[in-house]
C-alpha cells in the first residue's frame, strides 16, 4: 500500500508516494541536540520542501528534533543510486557532486 502525499498548490504538480508504515505502540522520535541556529536552519529547510510544507508546525519541529548532524571527509560517498535509503540528508555547509548512471555528475 502506498500513500500519496499532496503539497500545497504552487503551479507545478508534485506528488510523492510511499508505503504506509506501522508505528509500534510506546514509541518515541528520537531527540538530537542542536544549536539555536542549527534548529533554525533546519526548519527553515525543511519548511521550503513541497512534501513537508504540509506538516504542522509541531511535526515539523518533531523532525528537527529527530535529525542529528553527521559530518563526511572531502570524498566520502554518501548515498549511492540503487541503494535503499534510509536517511533523509540536509547540506549545511560544503558542496556535494551528484553523479547519475549513464549521465555523469549533474
Amino acid at each position: 500500500d502506498f500513500e500519496e502525499i499532496k503539497a500545497k498548490p504552487t503551479g507545478k504538480r508534485m506528488s510523492i508516494a510511499a508505503p504506509k508504515v506501522a508505528v509500534v505502540s510506546g514509541w518515541e522520535p528520537p531527540v538530537h541536540e542542536k544549536t539555536p541556529e542549527q534548529a533554525k536552519f533546519l526548519t527553515n529547510v525543511l519548511g521550503s520542501i513541497f512534501f513537508i510544507k504540509a506538516l504542522t508546525r509541531k511535526e515539523i519541529a518533531i523532525l528537527v528534533a529527530a535529525m542529528r548532524e553527521q559530518p563526511y571527509e572531502a570524498g566520502a560517498t554518501i548515498i549511492k543510486q540503487g541503494e535503499e535509503g534510509d536517511m533523509f540528508y540536509v547540506v549545511e555547509s560544503g558542496i556535494c557532486d551528484i553523479d547519475v548512471e549513464g549521465v555523469g555528475k549533474v
